[in-house]
């Protein structure tokens, strides 16, 4: 019997997670708190097999007979009294509570382990907030940390926010949501469609990912996505107030806890009685069988009590995400969830002492009182860094959270961009001395900007700047912008300052897009976490990159100089181009040798080969060939310069193409956005050098054909 009362609470945790899903919204238990609903129960039992797993063995419910599983009848009453937190007319709306401003800068500090590190919950509700939407606040501008209060202390209310993404028309279709602006859609908007497809996704993990469609891969993230979602749902549901009308004379006979201000007892006040409960409802059972209707309402209300602590626990140990609560038990600075401090083997008076906490927060929330509630965000940061001890820095971890409402680096890159426009207009008024320096302040800004966030992520990962797609597109940006300030300082003429602000301008704002996730500051494997390989090896390719970057855009520069007829212009550019070539083959050839010997320490072996060093060896060839072809008189100085020019190419077929690939150590798998992109940029660049030299070409042509003559 006990198995089969487990089936059915998993059963009806299923039903009736699709029964709120599809309604958006909760039985109304605020009218007849604990009372069943005036709906028959043949509509309980066809809906609840209809939106399950079980629906192939559904058994046919013969007319006017009473169904044999009728068990569930009861367990769906009493999971409409047991929604995690209390009746909707007891506690203020979203909109209500968005109204009294709540402070949630002192909630922010709290550390939570996430991504490796442990790391404060602004950074965590930012992270989470965009792998689901892209964005880190809501549309309404709802920031992160209050979207994450609003998901754990109020489930009922963060169903509806529209936070998952769905831009893809193909899976729109498939799990039939409505086209909108946006392409936003809430929990239960997507969970009515992933519900339907539930075998789809089960075979589509079973296959190799490198056969997914693009759709496929986007529907397996999306179930992920919504499954962390409902993970954050039952974060700290173990504290969050019961909307079960108990009976004295049960809590007596049982034990539940009542709190002594009168408040709604938690799960936590119920669980010593819920063995007590369940071995009630297993006599129950064998007393009077599965006929609920023979059940008298305290009999009714034993069972509807003890399933719903069932169901909230089985929800609870799901929940592992929200790592909130320091292990005394592991010095190497373990952090557990709630539910798996209370169930795993976790507890201590340290961690008793935090939840308590968190159940006050929690209280604190529902009641809207802003006082309480600063309180106890207080001391659940101060109870966290205490029972963590050295594992938590409240240096860094202020640290982080300053960096995350700075924005420094959306902030540099506009500077960046700024200072490109109006260096734009310093070449069209050749005598704005003025606006020159201010072209030379907008870069200092934006290059101090730049400088400062990445001192702060070293600081904060305790770690070399670069190990990530994302990081290595900020650094790059910073030595170009550094590169071309000195070789404005040491030629003066305008070209180093319009490079710099060319550079910092489009690395900045292709940093701002998605690439390769969001930026959660997430620690390497231990194989790679090693600081001096990241320094040695990393930082000296990626240094390459930026002198490739520069000496391909000087290129250009001197090819559009020609074109307008600015020759002796064109010509003066030769020796930053040269040097900046030298300095590209240098870094780039160390890094790749570097990179070899660091393979060779961790695995025992050379790449053999790996995409992305083969890409770093072509940008070698390509440079060595020009570079020996212009030393030998083999290569006009038109060819020399086109070529030059076309090594912006080359470093982004090394640099983002063969991360799409699905073999080697740098893959992250094809994204077809990205994938697009790449080709954008190959088509543009082929075009804007083209069309220069094979002009230049024909001009020259021409010159000799009139010479001739």
């Amino acid at each position: 019997m006990r198995r089969c009362v487990i089936r059915a609470i998993r059963f009806t945790s299923q039903a009736t997670r699709c029964m709120t899903d599809r309604n958006l919204q909760r039985w109304p238990l605020s009218k007849t708190q604990g009372a069943p609903f005036p709906i028959s129960p043949d509509f309980f039992y066809r809906w609840a097999w209809l939106s399950t797993p079980y629906c192939a063995s559904a058994p046919k419910n013969p007319e006017g007979k009473t169904v044999r599983f009728s068990i569930y009848l009861a367990l769906l009453v009493c999971i409409a009294t047991a929604i995690l937190v209390l009746p909707r007319p007891a506690i203020a709306s979203a909109e209500t509570r968005a109204e009294i401003q709540m402070e949630f800068s002192d909630f922010a500090k709290i550390p939570v382990l996430h991504g490796g590190r442990i790391k404060p919950l602004d950074s965590f509700a930012r992270v989470k907030l965009k792998i689901f939407s892209g964005r880190d606040r809501l549309k309404d501008g709802t920031p992160a940390t209050a979207w994450l209060a609003k998901t754990l202390f109020s489930p009922y209310d963060a169903l509806g926010d529209r936070i998952f993404l769905v831009r893809n028309p193909e899976l729109q279709v498939m799990l039939t949501l409505e086209k909108r602006r946006g392409h936003l859609y809430s929990y239960g908007e997507i969970a009515r469609g992933l519900e339907r497809h539930r075998d789809t996704i089960a075979a589509i993990v079973q296959t190799s990912q490198e056969r997914w469609t693009p759709t496929q891969n986007e529907l397996v993230t999306l179930q992920k996505n919504a499954h962390s979602f409902k993970q954050l749902l039952s974060g700290v549901s173990l504290v969050l107030p019961l909307a079960l009308d108990i009976p004295d004379n049960l809590r007596e006979t049982t034990g539940i806890k009542i709190p002594e201000d009168g408040a709604p007892p938690v799960y936590l006040d119920a669980a010593p009685a819920l063995e007590k409960l369940r071995q009630s409802v297993h006599a129950l059972h064998g007393q009077k069988g599965a006929d609920v209707d023979t059940y008298t309402a305290e009999e009714m209300a034993i069972v509807e009590t003890a399933f719903a602590l069932d169901q909230i626990e089985i929800e609870g140990r799901q929940s592992r995400i929200f790592r909130v609560v320091p292990s005394v038990w592991d010095q190497s600075g373990l952090f557990v969830s709630p539910w798996e401090a209370h169930l795993g083997g976790h507890g201590s008076p340290q961690t008793a002492a935090l939840i308590k906490v968190w159940r006050e927060l929690a209280a604190a929330y529902h009641a809207e009182n802003a006082a309480a509630w600063e309180s106890a965000a207080k001391r659940a940061y101060d109870l966290a860094v205490e029972t963590a001890q050295d594992s938590v820095s409240p240096v860094r971890m202020a640290l982080e959270i300053s960096y995350n409402r700075t924005d420094p680096l959306r902030k540099s890159a506009l500077f960046y961009a700024a200072a490109f426009f109006m260096m734009l207009a310093v070449l069209l008024f050749a005598k704005a001395d003025v606006l020159r320096k201010a072209v030379i302040v907008t870069l200092a800004v934006g290059f101090f900007y730049h400088l400062s966030a990445i001192a702060v992520r070293i600081v904060i990962l305790m770690r070399p700047p670069v190990s990530t797609l994302y990081e290595s597109v900020l650094f790059v940006g910073l030595i170009c912008v550094a590169a071309g300030l000195v070789m404005e300082y040491r030629r003066r003429d305008n070209n180093g300052l319009l490079l710099a602000a060319f550079s910092g301008a489009l690395l900045g704002l292709l940093s701002l897009g998605n690439l390769g996730g969001p930026d959660d500051m997430e620690v390497l494997a231990a194989v790679l976490n090693t600081n001096f390989w990241l320094a040695a090896h990393v930082l000296v390719i990626t240094a390459g990159y930026a002198f490739c970057i520069l000496t391909a855009l000087i290129a250009h520069l001197m090819l559009y100089l020609r074109v307008f007829g600015k020759e002796k212009n064109a010509e003066n550019l030769f020796s930053p181009l040269y040097k900046n070539a030298l300095l590209a083959l240098l870094f780039t050839t160390a890094g790749t040798i570097l990179g070899g010997i660091w393979a060779d320490q961790s695995w025992g072996r050379f790449w053999g080969w790996d995409p992305k060093e083969n890409g770093a060896l072509l940008i070698v060839l390509w440079l060595m060939w020009l570079l020996h072809g212009r030393i030998a008189r083999q290569l006009r100085l038109i060819d020399f310069t086109a070529g030059m020019a076309f090594l912006n190419v080359i470093v982004a077929l090394s640099w983002f193409g063969v991360n799409l690939l699905n073999v080697g150590l740098h893959s992250y798998g094809f994204i077809d956005a990205v994938a697009w992109s790449l080709a954008l940029f190959c088509t543009v660049e082929i075009i804007a050098i083209g069309l220069p030299y094979f002009l230049l070409l024909s001009r020259s042509k021409n010159r000799k054909k009139r010479g001739a003559a």
